[in-house]
């Protein structure tokens, strides 16, 4: 017995490529649209004349620059924290699988782990201390 479900997978498979390959095609043309001729006439983000922040004044008072110099400290109380936070996380990792391959050694006998392994463990002084025998 056939289902809605098995007569409609394949249409709709064939929709949604379709689909994906025409907003690809109109996101290529419209690159392509948008792109201005060379010459001397063009303009764009190289040629952008930006005022000096120094001279103008935003909310009052305050001068463009030191705007952006609180802007960037605000972001930076935002960014760097989770930087941190990642680096922290990362090492909390490594570290708990060192923890677990130094109990797998103390439980596992040396000459049963294969010797290309063997090599890389002791390498990394992951070896308890007393068995330091290495074929």
């Amino acid at each position: 017995m056939r289902t809605w479900m098995v007569t409609a997978t394949p249409w709709g498979w064939r929709i949604r490529t379709t689909l994906t390959s025409v907003l690809t095609l109109l996101l290529l043309l419209s690159a392509t649209a948008l792109a201005q001729p060379a010459g001397e006439t063009a303009s764009g983000e190289a040629s952008l004349k930006l005022p000096d922040l120094s001279e103008v004044t935003f909310l009052g008072g305050i001068n463009g620059h030191n705007l952006l110099m609180i802007g960037l400290v605000f972001c930076g109380c935002y960014v760097l924290p989770l930087i941190w936070a990642a680096s922290v996380g990362t090492l909390a990792v490594l570290l708990s699988a060192s923890h677990s391959i130094r109990v797998l050694l103390r439980l596992m006998p040396l000459d049963q782990i294969p010797s290309p392994i063997r090599r890389l463990i002791v390498g990394f002084g992951f070896v308890p201390s007393g068995r330091t025998k290495v074929n």
